[in-house]
């Protein structure tokens, strides 16, 4: 029962009512129940999207810092380039994907649609802004929860994102080899540089949400 869609159950109950139900009682408790399972299903896509989105950048950080370890910044951008879309096709799968988008964005593949751009304007003023932003997108087909969360620069980002003049010369060498329509430099510590985007449908991707709120860090 608990995969059931609330479209689903709202259904049942606008049909029931409508072949003769007359019991007020007995439809209005169907009602409160779809909206009690649509609250249960809420709170799961989003401890599961919020905690897939910690697991994403801790795993990217550790990568980051591994590289710059050896590497220097040059490092970070190779994992930026390579390891940052394999470790998000390791998590896109049973029904979920994840995904950073931005507006000024290096990688294409990365580049915001008009519509994200409007969910990323919610994030800008950091004294306003949302923790994130979390909604459901329904059709006759499929229903599909979308998750929201602002990525902020931190000191570590402003060595490949930075302003030109505090970039070093193989990191400038490196951007312009790799990305020439290159985009994100000249960020601030605090400025907002993206987002993370999850999506889960439902109820193909119930049974990996479940997985991953359960995940032991």
């Amino acid at each position: 029962m608990k995969g059931f869609s609330l479209s689903v159950l709202l259904f049942v109950t606008v049909i029931f009512i409508g072949c003769g139900g007359d019991q007020k009682g007995e439809s209005d408790s169907q009602l409160e129940q779809a909206k009690a399972l649509q609250n249960e299903n809420d709170i799961l896509c989003r401890q599961a999207a919020d905690k897939l989105t910690v697991i994403f950048a801790g795993e990217l950080k550790e990568e980051l810092m591994k590289a710059m370890s050896t590497g220097g910044s040059v490092g970070a951008i190779e994992v930026c380039r390579i390891k940052a879309p394999k470790i998000s096709q390791i998590f896109s799968i049973n029904g979920v994907k994840i995904r950073r988008v931005a507006e000024r964005y290096r990688n294409l593949d990365n580049r915001a649609t008009v519509w994200q751009l409007e969910i990323m304007a919610e994030f800008k003023d950091t004294l306003t802004a949302p923790e994130f932003i979390g909604e459901w997108t329904r059709s006759d087909t499929a229903e599909v929860y979308h998750y929201y969360k602002p990525i902020y620069t931190q000191p570590i980002c402003l060595n490949c994102h930075g302003g030109l003049q505090t970039l070093s010369p193989g990191v400038i060498d490196a951007v312009r080899k790799y990305y020439p329509n290159d985009k994100a430099t000249g960020f601030k510590v605090g400025e907002l540089r993206g987002m993370f985007m999850v999506e889960i449908e439902w109820p193909t991707g119930e049974g990996y949400a479940e997985e991953i709120v359960d995940f032991e860090m």
